[in-house]
């Protein structure tokens, strides 16, 4: 054994256990529902704040709040790995 795994030797011994889709691709729905991929693959979302206490809000900002927005470069790869299907 290596010397970090000296106090778990359980690590070694167990495997992994088969979850019961392994290999098979599947779409999370709760994604699939808030996000749209775009033909050249930008991603789309809602944007958030226009669900309640919305008399504190002026009408051009629940306007603005209507519209989509683009998903940051950061998120994108984490939303595309949700959605196996939906980009090629």
């Amino acid at each position: 054994m290596e010397k970090g795994l000296a106090h778990f030797p359980f690590i070694a011994t167990f495997a992994t256990p088969m979850s019961k889709n392994a290999g098979i691709a599947k779409t999370r729905k709760a994604v699939s529902k808030r996000f749209k991929v775009t033909a050249t693959g930008k991603v789309l979302r809602r944007k958030q704040g226009k669900r309640h206490i919305l008399q504190n809000k002026n009408r051009k900002r629940k306007r603005n709040l209507g519209k989509v927005a683009l998903v940051a470069e950061v998120d994108k790869a984490a939303v595309l790995a949700n959605m196996p299907f939906s980009h090629r």
